[in-house]
């Protein structure tokens, strides 16, 4: 009533009724209030009378009240968490029809609008369909977590006493299982994650561990999905009462060793494509054609062609392979020159190749586990790794294969 006092409004006799009735109950007043107000802001949206052309709230922190409102009269639209699985920049005048990204800068997404900041058209339906644009370089990006963070800050959470390859994969492990590393500090990010890992690739985490423990370093996943509604809550993204469909996807380093004994496996495994390189292209291999477009991520709406937000695509990773090996080289450059971690991060950099692989055959369990364990089988000798001493007990095989 205070609020009416000083506004000087007048409450009509039938309201000031009703309200003394119900007055001791605090629920009855604010259902009676939305109630009122719904009929209210109906009759002054009634098209027939065209009386406002729209409504303003002062919600007065009641959140509840005025959000119940607005959904009995059409207003508070049911939108996904996200129009795609990245963020869309509706506000920028030519990236706002953009619509297709390759996967490979899922966990870089600033890294990615720097190295398209001058394009003058976006892939809005297929990627390709507006030509090729050369990717830019990175010289004005700013926002790298190397670059956030001082070398101190750096060094604690990626192990300032780094020396063997055992303590690199703790790293990967303690990354993404949220555990502190073994000096006690949190290690929040990756060079290659901008963030932590979203719930999306939260879902795949035992996995993960598991292949990082044994050595297969992993920068970026995505889950086998078949057919989900677009309202769920970890994978959904588009207009309401679609389906979403994904293709189980990995992307990770692996030492030559290990890449061989892979590329020996996957030929058991038809429905994978796969694409592996080392860091000056002197390496590559791959089981699909490259000119082609690998749809990764598509979404099915009503009254709308196939949306196909992420992709594959054979050029792009390799833009995207000289920009993740060079983030191993600026991982050792926060060591001294001629330093243990400094010397090892570059010997990682030098052997290992990038490698992703794609699960074709989404509505079937996802084959690259079964694929990945056998590798990881064969690599350390039929052991599993599961605990510290079986760890420490390979830890010379690792370094030997390494080396």
């Amino acid at each position: 009533m205070k609020i009416v006092q000083l506004s000087k409004i007048v409450i009509p006799d039938s309201v000031l009724t009703t309200l003394e009735s119900i007055k001791e109950n605090a629920e009855a007043v604010r259902n009676f209030g939305i109630s009122y107000a719904v009929q209210l802001c109906r009759k002054l949206l009634n098209r027939e009378h065209h009386v406002v052309p729209g409504l303003h709230f002062y919600t007065l922190n009641q959140e509840k009240s005025t959000r119940s409102i607005l959904e009995q009269i059409g207003f508070w639209k049911k939108a996904p968490v996200r129009m795609f699985p990245w963020k869309k920049h509706t506000v920028h005048s030519v990236r706002c029809r953009e619509a297709v990204r390759p996967i490979y800068w899922t966990a870089r997404p600033k890294s990615y609008l720097c190295r398209t900041r001058d394009w003058k058209q976006f892939p809005h339906s297929r990627w390709g369909d507006v030509g090729n644009p050369a990717f830019g370089d990175l010289k004005h990006y700013l926002f790298s977590c190397i670059d956030q963070m001082d070398d101190s800050c750096a060094l604690d959470m990626w192990d300032k006493e780094l020396s063997t390859l055992e303590h690199v994969r703790d790293i990967f492990c303690n990354f993404i299982a949220r555990t502190p590393n073994r000096h006690g500090h949190s290690v929040r990010r990756l060079p290659w994650n901008e963030n932590h890992l979203d719930p999306a690739a939260d879902v795949l985490k035992n996995e993960l561990i598991y292949y990082n423990s044994n050595g297969i370093l992993t920068i970026n996943c995505q889950a086998a999905v078949n057919g989900l509604p677009s309202s769920d809550p970890i994978f959904g993204w588009g207009e309401a009462n679609g389906y979403i469909y994904q293709k189980g996807y990995l992307e990770f380093f692996a030492s030559s060793t290990c890449t061989t004994i892979l590329l020996n496996h996957v030929q058991n495994f038809p429905s994978i494509n796969y694409h592996a390189i080392n860091f000056d292209g002197s390496f590559e291999t791959f089981n699909y054609d490259e000119d082609a477009t690998v749809a990764l991520t598509w979404g099915v709406f009503v009254g709308q062609e196939i949306v196909q937000p992420t992709v594959a695509n054979a050029a792009s990773f390799r833009v995207w392979k000289d920009e993740a090996f060079d983030l191993w080289q600026r991982w050792a450059g926060l060591y001294e020159s001629g330093s243990i971690g400094r010397k090892l991060l570059q010997r990682i950099h030098d052997d290992y190749r990038l490698i992703t692989l794609i699960d074709n055959d989404y509505p079937q369990p996802c084959s690259l586990s079964a694929l990945l364990r056998a590798v990881i089988s064969d690599y350390i000798g039929g052991k599993n790794l599961t605990t510290d001493d079986d760890r420490l007990a390979c830890k010379k095989k690792f370094e030997i294969s390494f080396s």
